[in-house]
């Protein structure tokens, strides 16, 4: 598992680089109207995983736990064929009414829906077969490559048309998958037998279609507050908003290490003591890492003083993202291991409704921005406390829960009154004599894992 936690980690450095460089060159040197548009599109491709109706989960079930030479045994030819040849029918079909409607403009649409849908599918596919190499190489090249183009585009066509960025991408995406087919084709040889089958179809659909509604389900929650700002407040706003959560994806970029290895970890490990401790340092990992937020703060007030607005808005999220490292590293790969894909639906569900039902109490007190990255927050927490009530054999303990909640409040005190430096250093002090009095056993095996990673070094 650490291997496969390095590898990732070394891919989404590359991935953090050019991903934090990507987020703040599109608003410095596009129109707030393009940027938002930019933003709206991005957002609804992010639901396109519904027209998978299940299938790439049913896969990542399938193949969770096994090596990538083990699923030529398993059909994997033959499963990999029918989903392709299945979206493709489903955009041409989608293509067809969109071009009977005269929504001519909107024809890009069914691409990026079958150009996301079969990446994702193998992208679910390395990770659940631990092809974690292939997984960090493949988000490094689509980073590096789309920030390139969208340098093209603006300094040298100087183009300023949404249009074109999201063309840019989906080429990105498309050749993504030529690489994933040829190094995968190449190691196992599957493409020479692969033949299309409903039985296929009929399977992964069964036993997916909970977790892929679960997934959306999910999708919906995380995205809620962004939908209201879309309905309710003006294209500003909306880019404002959008562009605190592009900020917010540099913490994703540095817990996919933790959320994709340990699912693989967790389809053959069930050692509660040690699901525990890693849950710890999980912790610890989640409250070191929104320290990010600081330089974020400093980059803004320097050279995207415009998007000054979305400080406050970014502080709020990156504390509920790292409650969300701790749900999606440890509880959401939990259910998905234990082939618990009916309870992750209920518990979503749930949360969704708790979700929608918070924003409109935080909006109607306030109508602001900052009241649905508030309400986003109080249903992280929400969800936390209900994943660790159907868990109690690896629950925090009080004095933990104390800790933690003594690093949000130093974490919002520090970046809201403080500079970015003087912020930071503060928030890093307290935060090491808290771990050091409540997670000392954590810490000691970080440090003593660092030590070892840097004595193989040299």
């Amino acid at each position: 598992m650490k291997k496969g936690m390095l590898q990732v980690l070394g891919g989404n450095i590359v991935f953090f680089l050019f991903g934090v460089a990507n987020s703040f060159i599109l608003p410095k040197f596009l129109s707030i109207d393009s940027y938002a548009n930019i933003k709206t599109i991005m957002f609804y491709l992010s639901y396109s995983g519904i027209f998978s109706l299940g299938y790439i989960e049913g896969m990542f079930i399938k193949y969770g736990g096994y090596t990538l030479y083990d699923v030529q045994k398993k059909g994997f030819g033959n499963n990999i064929k029918t989903f392709f040849d299945f979206q493709i029918v489903l955009a041409l079909f989608v293509t067809v009414i969109i071009f009977f409607c005269g929504k001519v403009e909107l024809l890009i649409i069914p691409l990026a829906v079958f150009a996301i849908n079969i990446s994702n599918y193998f992208k679910n596919f390395s990770v659940s077969t631990g092809e974690y190499k292939l997984y960090s190489s493949i988000i490094s090249f689509e980073k590096i490559v789309i920030f390139s183009l969208n340098i093209i585009l603006i300094f040298v066509f100087k183009r300023d048309n949404y249009l074109f960025f999201i063309i840019a991408m989906i080429s990105v995406i498309l050749i993504e998958i030529i690489i994933f087919h040829l190094y995968i084709n190449k190691a196992i040889n599957y493409i020479h037998s692969a033949k299309f089958s409903f039985k296929e179809i009929i399977n992964n659909v069964k036993t997916g279609i909970s977790l892929m509604l679960g997934n959306i389900v999910s999708a919906l929650f995380l995205g809620i507050d962004r939908w209201f700002v879309k309905i309710l407040m003006t294209n500003i706003d909306f880019a404002l908003y959008s562009f605190a959560v592009s900020l917010e994806q540099i913490i994703n970029i540095f817990s996919a290490p933790i959320t994709t290895t340990l699912y693989n970890y967790l389809c053959k490990e069930d050692n509660r003591d040690k699901l525990k401790s890693i849950k710890e340092m999980i912790t610890l990992f989640a409250f070191f890492i929104i320290s990010a937020f600081f330089p974020v703060k400093f980059i803004i007030g320097k050279f995207i003083s415009n998007y000054n607005e979305s400080v406050d808005i970014i502080i709020i999220l990156f504390l509920s993202q790292a409650i969300s490292i701790i749900i999606n590293g440890i509880y959401v790969n939990l259910y998905k291991a234990k082939k618990m894909q009916n309870r992750f639906l209920k518990q979503t569900v749930v949360m969704l409704g708790i979700s929608i039902g918070l924003n409109i109490v935080f909006f109607l007190l306030y109508p602001k921005t900052i009241s649905l990255a508030l309400g986003t927050l109080a249903t992280k927490l929400i969800w936390l406390f209900i994943c660790e009530s159907e868990n109690n054999d690896i629950r925090y303990k009080g004095k933990e829960l104390m800790s933690i909640i003594a690093i949000m409040m130093i974490f919002v005190v520090s970046s809201k009154f403080l500079g970015p430096f003087l912020g930071m250093s503060v928030y890093y002090l307290c935060g090491l004599v808290i771990m050091l009095l409540f997670f000392k056993n954590s810490v000691r095996i970080i440090v003593n894992e660092i030590v070892d990673f840097y004595m193989k070094l040299f």
